[in-house]
Formats: C-alpha cells, sequence, structure tokens
C-alpha cells in the first residue's frame, strides 16, 4: 500500500474509533467491532507493520465490519455512519485495486 493511501485509510480507521467509542452504548456486537477496530489500529500503529500486513489487517476489518453492519444488524449512530461511508468510499475506490484477488466484500454498507 502506498504510503499516501496507507496514511489516508489510518485517518478514516482513526475517525471511525473517535465517533465510535462516543456513541457507543457497549452491546456485545458494538464490542465486537471495537475490537476489530482496535486490532485494525493495532496494526497500522506498529511501525514494524507495511505492505501486505496492512492490507490484510484491512481487508479483515472490512469484510468483519461490513459484516456487523450487514449480516448482524450493528446499528450506528449517524455522525459513526458517515465516518463508515467515508472509509467504504476509500475502500471501494482509491485502494480497490491493492485488494483484487484477496477477497475483500464491496458493496456493503
Amino acid at each position: 500500500m502506498q504510503t499516501a493511501l496507507r496514511n489516508e485509510a489510518l485517518e478514516l480507521l482513526c475517525e471511525l474509533n473517535l465517533s465510535f467509542r462516543k456513541t457507543s452504548r457497549h452491546t456485545l456486537i458494538e464490542l465486537e467491532a471495537q475490537q476489530m477496530i482496535d486490532d485494525v489500529l493495532t496494526v497500522f500503529f506498529n511501525p514494524k507493520s507495511e505492505g501486505m500486513t496492512t492490507n490484510f489487517a484491512l481487508s479483515r476489518f472490512y469484510g468483519g465490519f461490513s459484516r456487523l453492519l450487514g449480516l448482524q444488524n450493528l446499528q450506528l449512530a449517524p455522525e459513526t455512519r458517515q465516518c463508515w461511508r467515508r472509509l467504504f468510499t476509500f475502500m471501494n475506490g482509491p485502494i480497490l485495486k491493492d485488494f483484487r484477488g484477496m477477497g475483500v466484500p464491496v458493496g456493503l454498507a
């Protein structure tokens, strides 16, 4: 992943994290979602993580979070949903070519 795209992904993840923490009611599904956010941020903040490591972490997060939204009915506050939409647009836009062949689900919002 290019440095500019990595930085943009990190910024979007941090925005989602802050918004989610402010609005979470700490239900089981929200705790699972927060753990997914924490896990991907841990990889991004690790100075030894680069390239495919961050790609896989972001892909795993995106797929898992999409599953919580689509199949397990995770409800997001409006502000948090906007943060998710920005990340969704990013994942289905400039970074999509980096994830071809990795099994990243697209089109889940």
